[in-house]
């Protein structure tokens, strides 16, 4: 626009970018361009922010339910907001699901004017928000340090520092992959500087409310926050102590300062933090595997995390920090100069982490080592950038060969590096590495370029231009290569995945919440938020603890115990049991399900109302050495009950508890394409002909989930219909304690069937370790009938639980397919009746013969105690603060 046609305006206008004291417009500027970019080639390859792993399944879903209810609670103040619920996996507390996906998130006020938007584009709006935020809380931050140092620094190196950090790998990746990594790209530099103001300034306003922010949204990452704010602190406490007397009591006197004022930010916190501390501890998620830690980092990823530091980021790649190149030269400046001994402390603390793999996991939890904390790394680069630029920028001839001479070290070793992985890749592979790897060569010569044979004026210009144009094509490539690694969802399948007719019109047709619903979709396990009905599935970070040991036991091959359930395998029986009356797929249509005049919707002729109840009962502990498929058996004739009373044993009658005694063999013969000890050199397909003597639902049975070796997931064919289930092995993080391995592969008629397993290359198996069985199914409709004869009718739900109406002929028990839980209390007739646990993790009441009316009530664990906490800190603040003004009047 300037360019051509008037060069003055243009020198006029560049100036004012580079010395006008306001960063956050130039950043602004800057930041809009990249985010236009980014956009832009979106749409261009017709992809959206939307990761496909977690994000597609659970963060996206979730928004669907924070819109709702933060409208709710402004526009809706006579409803209170519910503490569960029923409509996610059989039911599930509202905090504890929903609470590490933004349910306190301050920037969720952006979902009030946006509510009525495509939900993929407020999405993306979500995203870029928070990505902007991050810029404008780090500028907040380097001005705070060049303010308390009476220092200047241009305009430039502030913006592009921002813009650095904010398009470095950390927020593209990890904070696309899951949107709520983002939030501590924003709170960290707030957080430091309250950290700050503490230790200068003993300000603790800034601080205790920064660490009360975090903890609100996020305590897993307001843990490795503080732990990066504790590192900081200790750093800057022996600067700022260095030379003093009695250096140590002033350093100790100033450390405890921080840990009580973060006390109080946890306190404050308490009406979040103590329910949900009892949500985690409560959960299978904290029996999960520990996973041995070696001492030292091995070499691979050593090597990978220090060569692909400048490289473009990649999403769902969370090693790589992927920042702009130039802070390698800013980084490089920094260790050939004397003095700033505090970032290069912080800088030697970085490359530690990266060695140890114990201190990563105490930074993160001490949980598996991972790089959920290198969003500190991009935040030192980037300040290191913002310190150093200017003073690259004056290089007189000494210091510029030192820097650069660093440099060229790290680019020899990096095209050594690269040379080494382009031979070991395979062609398209090295090919395309090797055109990145050229790409960012040159870019670096043109940046060694500039600083060698441009003079002062011209240098910054250049570095600026350069830097700018850079990061706009790394964000093309950025989009570019998500979109050839597929990690990105294409916006038309996720409209087609939430506007789906037969859904929309399921939800209607279903006259409840308690109506479930069998989804075969593996994207559909949170569909409940999408569409509102009752579902079987659920996919959020916290599971209710009975709901996993349910699933563990019951060896359902489609749950992850530690968070994940994709309904019930379709097996038929755990289906009835958990009122579930429509199953929604193509394929494995289970027992007893008619098609709907819906498209590939079927409704269940056997289904039982929630609320059903028994006349017979099982004490458990007669029947813990069942087999998951003769249990599912039993809890459809009689209540299994743990912690029998005299009142259950005297009025109800004890259940038949005789195991299926049929021989396998009987009902089905098998012959195996293959035998023996196998290891396969190529993809191959185990082929199995099965001839059934009777009708049933058919399981294949391994006794370990390491049964096929090197194989993560099992691709089954019955007749042509493909059957997908993973394996959950010892040696990943989610393993809780599975053992062998139980697939539902469809109900099946008398006669002749194949079954084909897909096995890759390089997998080893023992045929004797393969098991089919088929399991008569004709019980299913005759207990179905019975169990539905009495139930809990005129059902509603409010914010706190459910009530409802039920007549019973004599004394029964009423089973609710709800997951057992500590917070709920059950009132018969406007009396406290006794919570039974029933069926392996499900509830159960005793109720007498006659008409009652029954009452269901949530009460969260912790929550009363965390409010008063909160609100007790809170008014001792305001009595302290008081206090502190009428002191300061009188004197």
């Amino acid at each position: 626009m300037f360019i051509g046609k008037d060069r003055g305006l243009f020198r006029r206008f560049q100036k004012e970018i580079l010395n006008k004291n306001n960063p956050f417009t130039i950043y602004t500027y800057i930041f809009v361009l990249m985010a236009f970019i980014i956009l832009v080639m979106l749409k261009f390859n017709g992809l959206s922010l939307i990761y496909k792993g977690d994000a597609l399944s659970q963060h996206f879903p979730s928004q669907f339910y924070l819109i709702k209810t933060i409208n709710d609670f402004f526009f809706d103040f006579a409803r209170n907001l519910e503490s569960f619920n029923f409509k996610l996996g059989f039911g599930s507390d509202s905090l504890f699901t929903y609470y590490h996906y933004g349910l306190f998130d301050p920037l969720n006020i952006l979902l009030i004017p946006l509510k009525n938007m495509d939900p993929v584009a407020v999405y993306s709006i979500r995203i870029i928000f928070r990505l902007y935020a991050s810029g404008v809380c780090f500028i907040i931050m380097c001005r705070y340090f060049l303010r308390i140092r009476h220092e200047d620094r241009s305009i430039a190196s502030i913006s592009l520092g921002a813009i650095i950090y904010v398009f470095s790998n950390y927020p593209l990746s990890s904070g696309v992959t899951h949107p709520y990594f983002g939030y501590s790209t924003i709170l960290l530099p707030l957080m430091i500087i309250g950290a700050s103001k503490l230790i200068r300034e003993n300000s603790k306003k800034m601080f205790v409310i920064t660490s009360f922010l975090s903890i609100v949204v996020n305590f897993y990452f307001a843990y490795i926050i503080a732990f990066q704010v504790l590192i900081y602190s200790i750093v800057y406490i022996a600067k700022v102590t260095k030379g003093k007397n009695k250096r140590f009591i002033i350093g100790f006197r100033l450390f405890f300062r921080g840990i009580y004022s973060y006390l109080i930010a946890v306190l404050l916190s308490a009406c979040v933090i103590f329910p949900m501390i009892y949500g985690i501890v409560n959960s299978i998620r904290n029996n999960s595997i520990r996973i041995d830690l070696p001492i030292i980092t091995q070499r691979h990823i050593v090597l990978r995390y220090f060569f692909d530091f400048f490289k473009t980021p990649r999403a769902g790649d969370a090693v790589t920090a992927g920042i702009a190149i130039i802070t390698l030269f800013t980084i490089s400046l920094l260790f050939c100069s004397k003095g700033r001994t505090k970032l290069k402390l912080l800088c030697a603390i970085v490359a530690m982490a990266v060695f140890v793999p114990k201190f990563q996991s105490a930074m993160t939890g001490f949980s598996y080592a991972n790089y959920r904390w290198t969003f500190a790394v991009a935040l030192l680069v980037s300040y290191i950038f913002v310190e150093m630029f200017d003073e690259l920028t004056r290089l007189n001839n000494k210091e510029n060969k030192k820097t650069l001479y660093v440099c060229y070290v790290y680019m020899f070793l990096y095209i050594i590096y690269a040379i080494y992985l382009f031979f070991k890749k395979s062609y398209p592979e090295s090919l395309a590495l090797a055109m990145l790897d050229v790409s960012g060569l040159i870019v670096f010569l043109s940046y060694t370029y500039v600083l060698i044979y441009k003079n002062n004026d011209k240098k910054r210009r250049y570095l600026i231009a350069i830097t700018v144009v850079t990061i706009c094509m790394s964000m093309c490539v950025y989009v570019e290569k998500a979109s050839i690694a597929g990690v990105l969802a294409k916006t038309k399948s996720v409209r087609n995945m939430i506007t789906s007719r037969e859904l929309i019109e399921l939800s209607k047709v279903s006259g409840s919440i308690f109506e479930r619903v069998d989804n075969s979709d593996s994207r559909s396990m949170n569909f409940s938020d999408i569409y509102g009905y009752g579902s079987s599935s659920i996919y959020y970070s916290i599971e209710n603890k009975n709901l996993s040991m349910f699933n563990l036991i019951m060896k359902n091959s489609k749950a992850a115990p530690v968070t994940l359930m994709n309904n019930m395998d379709s097996r038929v029986a755990l289906d009835n049991l958990m009122s579930v009356k429509f199953y929604v797929g193509r394929k494995k249509i289970p027992y007893g399900y008619e098609q709907t005049y819906m498209k590939d919707v079927y409704v269940n002729s056997n289904y039982i109302p929630f609320g059903f109840t028994y006349d017979s009962f099982v004490d458990y502990n007669q029947v813990r050495d069942y087999s998951s498929l003769d249990l599912q058996e039993l809890m459809l004739r009689s209540c299994v009950v743990e912690d029998v009373d005299k009142n259950i044993k005297n009025k109800i009658k004890n259940g038949n508890i005789a195991k299926n005694v049929e021989k396998i063999e009987d009902n089905l013969s098998v012959k195996l394409s293959l035998s023996g000890k196998i290891k396969t050199s190529k993809k191959i397909n185990l082929v199995a002909d099965l001839m059934a003597n009777k009708n049933g639902e058919l399981y294949l049975h391994l006794p370990s989930q390491d049964s096929f070796k090197n194989m993560d997931k099992l691709e089954a064919r019955v007749n042509g219909e493909s059957n997908r289930t993973n394996f959950t092995k010892k040696n990943t993080r989610w393993y809780s304690g599975e053992t062998d391995s139980l697939i539902n592969l469809g109900y099946l008629k008398k006669g002749a069937h194949k079954v084909e397993i897909s096995i890759p290359s390089g997998v080893e198996f023992d045929t004797k370790d393969i098991s089919f069985e088929i399991r008569d199914v004709k019980y299913v409709e005759e207990a179905s009938k019975a169990l539905s004869k009495e139930y809990l009718k005129k059902i509603s739900t409010n914010s706190r639980g459910f009530e409802g109406e039920i007549d019973v002929s004599k004394d029964k028990l009423m089973f609710v397919s709800i997951p057992y839980g500590d917070s709920w209390r059950a009132f018969v007739d406007g009396r406290e009746a006794e919570i039974k646990k029933a069926n392996i993790g499900f509830m159960a009441i005793h109720l007498g013969k006659g008409r009652h009316r029954v009452r269901f009530v949530y009460d969260r664990p912790y929550q009363k105690i965390g409010l008063i906490v909160s609100m007790g800190t809170l008014l001792l603040l305001g009595i302290f603060k008081l206090y502190s003004l009428i002191s300061k009047k009188s004197v």
